[in-house]
Parts: structure tokens; sequence; C-alpha cells
């Protein structure tokens, strides 16, 4: 079989899957059929080294690596150098630490428990209330 027939019986029947992929990472239609058009011509020059008759893992290989190439040559890289300033630029010395943030959120909890035992005292009954079924429900705050 010549490497044409092999591409259009192995490979083919993935390009849709393919761009699907290419669209996913590129995030545009149009960028991802250059991605897929590229892994098309490397899948059909390297047919010759694939074993086997499963393709599908082997082209969307091809088409990762090709979203690869393609991210160097459109997408360059934008990593800014610095020197450790930004860092410290972005340290918040008016921000909450993490243990007075529990507190707090410790406390909100305790005065919807609060509230919930003083509605509680004014039901007329305790096990048809409203109250005690969201006190037992595993979405009330004290329940986590």
């Amino acid at each position: 079989m010549s490497d044409v027939n092999r591409f259009e019986e192995l490979v083919l029947p993935h390009v849709e899957v393919a761009h699907d992929v290419a669209n996913e990472l590129t995030r545009n239609p149009d960028d991802a059929e250059d991605v897929v058009q590229e892994a098309c011509v490397r899948a059909l020059k390297y047919i010759g080294g694939l074993h086997g008759d499963d393709a599908r893992a082997w082209f969307l290989t091809i088409v990762r690596h090709a979203f690869y190439d393609w991210c160097k040559r459109n997408r360059p890289a934008e990593i800014a150098r610095d020197d450790g300033t930004a860092i410290e630029m972005a340290i918040d010395d008016a921000a909450i630490d993490p243990e007075q943030a529990a507190l707090r959120g410790a406390e909100s909890r305790l005065r919807s428990c609060r509230w919930l035992i003083e509605r509680c005292l004014f039901c007329v009954s305790w096990r048809s209330c409203h109250t005690r079924k969201l006190l037992a429900s595993p979405t009330f705050p004290l329940a986590r």
C-alpha cells in the first residue's frame, strides 16, 4: 500500500478530532486549521514510521507537536525579566493573614448558629422545625 493510500485510510478519519484538539489548544478556528494542516503534512511525510493500524494517538501527538511549533512561531514567550521587585510590589501590607481570616470565618459561623438556635426557640415544634433540618444539612457552615 502506498504512503498516500495508507495516510487516507489511517489518518484522514481522525482529522475532525485533530481539528477539535487544535481548536482547543489555539482557541482560534483559523489557527487550528493551520496547525492541523501542518500536522497532516508531517503525518504524510512520516506515515512510513507508523507501526500498526492505530493512527489516532500517533496523529494527535503530531498535532500537539505542530501546535508547539506553531506557538514558537506565532506566540513568542511573553516572559518579563524581573529582579524580584515584582513580588515585593505584590505584597499587600493591609491584607489579612490566614489566621485572622480563619478566625473571622469561625466567628461568622458561630453567629449563624446563634441566630438559628434563637429562631428555634420560637418554633412551635422542634421536630418539624425547618431550622433543625437546616442544622442537620451537610451544606450548613458548621457541618464542614
